[in-house]
C-alpha cells in the first residue's frame, strides 16, 4: 500500500506512434524529498519517450504507487497502519487496507442475449443469484466467513473472521470463485493493498468529474476542486456506496477487522439513501 507525500511531473511531447505527436504529462512520487520525486517523473519521461519512440517494446505504468491525497489514516491497537482513506482521481473516497479482504461483485450488464436466454427460463445473474453462489462458496470454505453489502452494480463481500493479505493463496481462489472484476484482482497485488469505494460515483448525483484532480498544479486548481468538493459533499448527503445484506458463516471477528469493517460501515452504508 504505496502513497507518496511529495510529487513531481513533467510534460514530453512524444512522437507519433500512434497519432499525432502531443503533449503527455509524466508523474513521479517519493516519501523522501520533492528532489527525489523530480528524479522519478524524469526517469519515467524518458521510459515514456523511448517506448513512444520504439526503443521499448513496453511502457510500465507504476501502478504500485497510487496517486491519491491521503484524506485519513487509521493504526490498529499495537500503532500498526491499518487503513488509509484517500480520494480517487474523480473526487470519490476509498478505503485502502494490506489486511482486510474486500472484493467488488459487478452484475453483467443486461443485453439482447440475456434477455432472451432470462425469457426461455435461464437464472437472471442478479444480485440474488450472486448471493446464493457466495452462500454455496462459503458453505464448501466453511473456514471463511462474510459481510455481504449490495451496491448500485452488483454486491461487495468483506472476509470478516480473519486478516488477509493481497498476496495470500486464498484471494485468488476467492476472486475467481466469485467472479471479481479482472483489473481489480491485479491491481490488488500490484498495489498490495484492496480498495473500497466510500462514497458516491460523482455522474450518479447529478455532477460531472472534478476539472482537476491530485496533486494539484496551481493555487487555481486547488481552488477550482475545492469548489467542485463542495457541491460533491452536499449531494452526497442522500446517497451512499453501499447497503449492508447479510453475513454469512461465522459472525466473530478481530478486532483489526472489526475496526476496518466499522469505518466501512460508517462511511459508505446508509439503510435511508439511494445507492450510488
Amino acid at each position: 500500500m504505496n502513497f507518496a507525500r511529495f510529487w513531481s511531473s513533467v510534460e514530453v511531447r512524444v512522437p507519433a506512434r500512434f497519432g499525432k505527436p502531443a503533449l503527455v504529462r509524466v508523474w513521479g512520487g517519493s516519501n523522501v524529498d520533492a528532489g527525489e520525486a523530480r528524479a522519478a517523473a524524469q526517469a519515467r519521461a524518458a521510459r515514456a519517450l523511448d517506448f513512444f519512440a520504439g526503443r521499448l517494446d513496453d511502457y510500465a505504468y507504476d501502478a504500485d504507487l497510487i496517486r491519491e491525497e491521503v484524506v485519513e489514516e487509521f493504526a490498529d491497537e499495537g500503532g500498526a497502519r491499518l487503513a488509509v482513506i484517500t480520494r480517487n482521481r474523480y473526487g470519490a473516497l476509498v478505503l485502502n487496507t494490506e489486511r482486510v479482504l474486500f472484493g467488488d461483485i459487478d452484475l453483467p450488464s443486461e443485453n439482447l442475449l440475456l434477455r432472451v436466454a432470462n425469457r426461455l427460463g435461464r437464472r437472471a445473474r442478479d444480485k440474488g443469484f450472486f448471493l446464493e453462489r457466495m452462500r454455496a462458496f462459503q458453505a464448501e470454505h466453511p473456514d471463511l466467513s462474510f459481510c455481504v453489502y449490495e451496491t448500485r452494480a452488483g454486491l461487495r463481500f468483506i472476509v470478516t473472521n480473519r486478516e488477509l493479505s493481497p498476496d495470500a493463496p486464498e484471494v485468488d481462489l476467492l476472486f475467481q470463485s466469485l467472479k471479481v472484476d479482472r483489473l481489480y484482482t491485479r491491481l490488488c497485488r500490484s498495489q498490495r493493498c484492496f480498495r473500497a469505494r466510500l462514497t458516491p460515483k460523482p455522474w450518479r448525483i447529478g455532477l460531472p468529474r472534478p476539472k482537476a484532480r491530485f496533486p494539484f498544479r496551481s493555487e487555481l486548481e486547488q481552488k477550482s476542486f475545492n469548489f467542485w468538493l463542495a457541491q460533491y459533499v452536499a449531494k452526497s448527503r442522500n446517497a451512499c456506496a453501499a447497503r449492508r445484506l447479510e453475513r454469512i458463516g461465522d459472525t466473530t471477528m478481530p478486532a483489526a477487522v472489526r475496526r476496518v469493517v466499522e469505518l466501512h460501515d460508517r462511511y459508505a452504508c446508509d439503510d435511508d439513501a439511494s445507492l450510488a
